[in-house]
């Protein structure tokens, strides 16, 4: 068991980092072994450490990567910077440069007037350029999902195939996925797995262009048009507010292709662009929501698979990359536009967010309350948006999470309003496949 896990009496999964330590938001403290000293910062300042690498307050205060023993404690600083252009006799003017603390290697920060090419051949040193991302970023991929690499875990929620990529190629944490339905209340799940079984009978019998036709007809008549996602990157890349990322799926296997990003979307989440990157890759990504909040968008977006432009305006908790810990809350219109085939399949997938202030969302709850916290209004949460800023973290951590609504009399009421509403959601799937006589 890790130390966190011993110090608190709690059964450990023997993972680094565990579980628990990722739902007290402590993932970097999850380890097996005890440091005897504290790290060089906290004695300097002379406070207390954790005696973890990195401690708690290297953490809070960015210096993780600093984070060291009595050993390494008499390198450079950081943001000490060497200025050498003197020692050259005026042969060759070098840029500043500076050394890390943990590593000998020498970097460069180039002046916007040089180029890589023109610096490099006149110097002989080996060259780390340190210049920030400004173009979107592509990541190839191969089927995650596919044979023996299907988690045990997975399996036994008894979701349907189509459906188990679509939700975890989404590029999310599939531990965290699975502790949501397992935790989930047997009603609303059953519910939702109803829902989900009739949207796969549907899609592989051949009613599947009849009820596309129909949906398509009220699609239509709702104002919704077909996009072009090439058009649609150039305009949002344009626009310092939004960021976006679009998934590449293969129609005929729904497996992910290609992964983009643009430079602006790792801002809103607080991460590096090739870390996102990676985790999106790799679905590792924590969730951005409340259990129930992300459970209401994922359904919200399941019933409108269909159609060729999704509005949701939530609420994302944003965490430290490396602790887990959550920071600062923020309000997006989260806006998902998809790209078909002649046969309506998907081909591409575009996600844009927006950053909306408490007023822009207040007034998109007046206006358009069903793609506010979709699910949210079945069990009277409606509130505005000073409020769930104020309180977010609280929300995350202790009142929307679904192994709470088994713990008290108004929680059992909720199960109950999120049952029916699942329910009225799926329902035109559900008395579609019946009507086919695809279910039983």
């Amino acid at each position: 068991a890790c130390l966190p896990c011993r110090k608190l009496k709690k059964k450990c999964d023997g993972m680094t980092p565990c579980l628990n330590c990722q739902i007290r938001g402590q993932a970097h403290a999850c380890t097996k072994t005890e440091q005897k000293e504290s790290c060089s910062f906290c004695r300097r300042r002379k406070v207390k450490c954790d005696k973890m690498r990195p401690c708690s307050r290297c953490v809070s205060s960015g210096r993780h990567l600093e984070c060291m023993g009595s050993d390494l404690t008499d390198l450079q600083p950081e943001d000490e910077l060497v200025d050498i252009s003197e020692e050259q006799d005026g042969e060759i003017v070098l840029p500043q440069k500076r050394r890390t603390p943990d590593t000998s290697e020498t970097f460069y920060d180039l002046p916007a007037s040089e180029s890589f090419e023109s610096f490099a051949a006149h110097s002989s040193e080996q060259l780390y350029v340190l210049r920030p991302l400004q173009t979107a970023m592509h990541l190839y991929l191969r089927d995650p999902i596919s044979g023996q690499n299907v988690d045990e875990r997975v399996e036994r929620l008894q979701l349907p195939q189509l459906l188990v990529k679509a939700f975890w190629q989404a590029g999310y944490n599939k531990t965290l996925m699975v502790k949501m339905f397992h935790d989930m209340p047997s009603p609303v799940r059953t519910a939702f797995f109803n829902g989900l079984h009739a949207i796969e009978r549907i899609a592989t019998s051949a009613n599947m262009g009849e009820f596309a036709a129909m949906r398509c007809q009220q699609s239509a008549a709702n104002g919704h048009s077909i996009f072009n996602i090439d058009d649609l990157r150039e305009s949002v890349s344009s626009q310092a507010n939004l960021g976006y990322w679009i998934m590449e799926i293969d129609p005929n296997t729904m497996v992910r292709t290609k992964l983009e990003i643009s430079s602006g979307i790792a801002t809103f989440l607080n991460m590096h662009p090739d870390e996102m990157l990676a985790r999106l890759g790799n679905c590792d990504n924590w969730l951005p929501h409340s259990e129930l909040e992300f459970f209401g968008s994922m359904a919200y977006e399941t019933v409108k698979l269909l159609d060729s432009r999704i509005v949701r305006n939530l609420r994302i908790l944003r965490r430290c990359p490396r602790s887990g810990k959550l920071i600062d809350p923020f309000l997006v219109r989260l806006t998902s536009m998809k790209e078909r085939d002649a046969y309506g399949r998907v081909t591409r997938a575009m996600h844009v967010l927006q950053r909306l202030t408490p007023e822009e969302y207040d007034l998109a709850c007046i206006n358009e309350p069903e793609t506010c916290r979709p699910l949210m209004d079945a069990i009277g949460d409606a509130r505005g948006g000073e409020e769930l800023l104020e309180t977010a973290n609280y929300d995350s951590l202790f009142t929307q999470s679904f192994m709470t609504l088994n713990e008290s009399v108004q929680g059992l009421q909720h199960t109950q309003q999120l049952t029916a509403k699942i329910q009225q959601l799926f329902a035109p799937f559900v008395d579609f496949a019946i009507s086919k006589k695809l279910l039983t």
